[in-house]
């Protein structure tokens, strides 16, 4: 597999408004806890070389292997973090006589985590 491509969506804060009645604008409470966010989206683009007439098998084998699976995901430009996120397979389609292009989406939790001590980081 060679990487093509990949995006890492940024952090967005849960927010948390009630209407009161009375009051011009909702009260954010968005903060009232602590800061707490959402899952972030991972796509990543894959090229592999291979025989097209065996593209089902091959996406079969990989829905299989990822589908759904929590994975611990780490990028070579940021190799003492890791995202813990649930993998699919977003899409397997043939590109030109010999490649095959693969999609893949990740719902990572909103933090990595460094491999060192644990800690959090946006």
């Amino acid at each position: 597999f060679v990487l093509i491509d990949f995006s890492i969506q940024p952090a967005k804060l849960k927010t948390n408004y009630i209407s009161i009645p009375g009051r011009q604008s909702p009260l954010d409470l968005s903060e009232y806890l602590g800061k707490t966010y959402d899952t972030r989206e991972i796509q990543f683009t894959f090229y592999r070389h291979m025989d097209i007439t065996e593209l089902n098998i091959f996406q079969s084998h990989l829905e299989n292997i990822f589908n759904g699976s929590k994975q611990r995901i780490t990028f070579s430009n940021d190799s003492q973090y890791y995202w813990n996120a649930r993998v699919n397979v977003d899409s397997v389609k043939k590109v030109g006589q010999s490649y095959v292009e693969v999609k893949l989406k990740c719902m990572a939790d909103p933090y990595k985590i460094n491999k060192t001590d644990g800690t959090e980081v946006l």
